[in-house]
C-alpha cells in the first residue's frame, strides 16, 4: 500500500523518474517453503519469479505496480533486486562472521549479497540515467558470493539438480547476475568483503 501510495502522488505531482527498491526475494528462494531450485545459474532477469512467502510477493506486487503506473502515465520506474546488503558496521561483523563460518545454512539465499554504498552508487545511476524502456527491473549484487568458496564446489553439494551453468561462472562469483544493471544503468560494484572488514577467503568449516 506505501508503494502504491507513492507511485499515485508521484503520478498526480508530475514526477518523472520512480526507483523502488525491490529484493532477490522476488525470485522465491530465500524463504521458500518448499524445495526450490535455480533453473540457471548464474541468475538473471530471464528466471522466472516463484515467490511463496509475503515479502516476496510484496516486491514482486511492488514492480508489478511499477510496470502498470510507468504504461498509464509514462513514469520511468526502476525496481533494483539487490539480494542481502551488508555494512560497514562492527556491530554488524560478527554476523557476517558467523554466516561464513555456517555457510551451509544459509544455501537459500544464494550466498548473494551486497555493500550498502554499491547500493547507493545503484539508486543515484538509476536517478540520474534514462533507461532503455519507461520500466526495468535489475539485480544489483556484488561481484562474489560472501563464502569464499568457489562456485560450482557450493551448486554440486547444495544445487546438484541445476544442470544449465554458465562458464562465466568462475572462483567465486556470484550466482546472481548484474550484468542486466550493468548495461542499462552503468552499474559496477565497487566493493567487496575486504572493504566490510571481512577477509575473502575459505572458511575455517570448509
Amino acid at each position: 500500500m506505501g508503494t502504491y501510495h507513492m507511485l499515485e502522488a508521484c503520478a498526480r505531482s508530475g514526477i518523472r523518474k520512480f526507483v523502488f527498491m525491490s529484493s532477490e526475494s522476488t525470485l522465491g528462494f530465500a524463504f521458500a517453503r518448499s524445495h526450490l531450485s535455480p533453473l540457471f545459474l548464474p541468475i538473471d532477469e530471464r528466471h522466472p519469479l516463484r515467490p511463496q512467502d509475503p515479502y516476496g510477493l510484496s516486491k514482486a506486487t511492488g514492480e508489478l505496480l511499477c510496470r502498470g503506473y510507468s504504461a498509464a502515465y509514462g513514469m520511468e520506474t526502476v525496481c533494483l533486486r539487490a539480494p542481502w546488503i551488508w555494512v560497514p558496521k562492527q556491530q554488524e561483523r560478527a554476523l557476517y562472521r558467523q554466516l561464513i563460518e555456517q555457510y551451509h545454512l544459509w544455501w537459500k539465499n544464494l550466498w548473494a549479497y551486497v555493500h550498502v554504498l554499491d547500493v547507493a552508487n545503484a539508486i543515484m545511476q538509476s536517478l540520474q540515467r534514462k533507461v532503455e524502456s519507461n520500466h526495468i527491473a535489475a539485480f544489483v549484487c556484488a561481484k562474489e558470493n560472501w563464502t569464499g568458496i568457489p562456485s560450482r564446489e557450493l551448486i554440486a553439494k547444495h544445487y546438484p539438480e541445476t544442470k544449465e551453468i554458465s562458464p562465466e561462472i568462475v572462483g567465486a562469483a556470484s550466482l546472481i547476475s548484474y550484468a542486466y544493471a550493468q548495461q542499462t544503468l552503468g552499474y559496477e560494484p565497487q566493493y567487496t568483503l575486504n572493504d566490510l572488514g571481512l577477509n575473502s577467503g575459505t572458511p575455517d568449516s570448509h
